[in-house]
């Protein structure tokens, strides 16, 4: 997470051996900097992006392990 630009609050994932999946601990983290973020007046924008990787989407790996409802 770094701010490059006034207002420009830039959140890198980067899980290069995942393609950048998004699970559990990273949505969580995203919503927790998310939340200060909206607390913060300087903050204008939020950019999450994978860097020079893309996302692959969610982890599917995660509903192998989750017990169902």
């Amino acid at each position: 997470m770094k701010a490059s630009h006034p207002g420009l609050l830039e959140v890198i994932i980067y899980n290069p051996k995942k393609k950048n999946a998004i699970g559990t601990p990273p949505e969580k983290m995203i919503g927790d900097i998310i939340k200060q973020a909206s607390d913060d007046t300087n903050v204008k924008v939020i950019l999450i992006h994978g860097g020079r990787f893309y996302s692959s989407g969610n982890d599917l790996s995660l509903f192998t392990t989750t017990e169902p409802d």
